[in-house]
């Protein structure tokens, strides 16, 4: 059944109250799992074995369990076998539903990307402090500060750069396998996370570079080029 609205902002109220009507009067013979399959069951139940993905056998295999009571709840969203689609609810609703994995995935994130900014910056003032004493010594002998610089650069950029772009080439060819391979083609959704992931890169590649600056400014200062 679809529903042509003239305004679809406007419906979401509508859509709302229809889902939760649908919920109230579904029967817990349907809160099932979205890999529950009648014909499954019955085949299980001639051959006297139990269902491992009927309602009343999922816990026991650690699934979860489809309860009416948990329908705004990431797991009964993503996971139940009759859940109704309404653009409107998954368009309002997606940072609601998918606030657990959001959370999650941006804690971890910002904890590797300090990770790498942290271990960067340590290891290019450690060079630095390891090496003060022959840029002193190339100082003496009439290397020009030009130089100087140029060899700190090289040795700086390749601490951030490299890893930098190896990770994120492999990563982003990983990410487009994984797009491509799901079903041998590129949907229109998924070119759209693509240039999204895309430009998120280029806003964190931009803050990289940015430190990677910072850092080689801080070595030049340390060794007095």
């Amino acid at each position: 059944m679809f529903f042509d609205v003239a305004d679809v902002d406007a419906s979401y109220p509508f859509a709302k109250a229809l889902y939760n009507e649908i919920v109230d009067r579904s029967g817990d013979e349907v809160m099932q799992l979205d890999v529950y399959e009648l014909v499954s069951e019955l085949l299980a139940e001639e051959a006297g074995k139990p269902y491992e993905f009927d309602r009343e056998n999922v816990a026991a295999y650690d699934f979860p369990v489809m309860d009416r009571e948990d329908r705004d709840s990431t797991e009964f969203r993503n996971y139940w076998l009759y859940m109704p689609q309404f653009r409107v609810l998954d368009q309002n609703d997606f940072v609601t539903t998918m606030a657990v994995f959001l959370m999650l995935f941006i804690f971890i994130a910002l904890i590797c990307f300090a990770a790498v900014i942290v271990i960067a910056f340590t290891r290019c003032m450690t060079i630095a402090l390891t090496n003060v004493h022959v840029y002193d010594d190339l100082r003496h002998l009439g290397a020009p500060k030009s130089y100087l610089f140029r060899s700190v650069k090289g040795q700086v950029s390749k601490v951030f750069l490299v890893p930098a772009i190896v990770g994120t080439l492999i990563i982003a060819a990983f990410y487009t396998m994984i797009m491509y391979f799901n079903d041998n083609r590129f949907t229109p959704g998924e070119l759209a996370g693509m240039g999204a992931c895309a430009a998120v890169v280029a806003v964190l590649s931009l803050m990289l570079y940015g430190v990677y600056r910072f850092t080689r400014k801080s070595v030049c200062r340390s060794l007095g080029i």
